[in-house]
């Protein structure tokens, strides 16, 4: 397929930071509807 580069398959396609910040907005876009399902949970037992 796409010749490797440095070991990483992925650094063919996209850079080391751009990688990065892929991670940091999946990480955020996970972290938001588990924070809204924990606090509907803690409404839900607190009433």
């Amino acid at each position: 397929m796409g010749q490797c580069y440095n070991g990483l398959y992925v650094e063919a396609f996209v850079s080391i930071y751009q990688t990065g910040a892929i991670f940091f907005i999946l990480a955020y876009g996970m972290l938001l509807p588990w924070r809204v399902a924990m606090y509907a949970q803690y409404r839900k037992l607190s009433h």
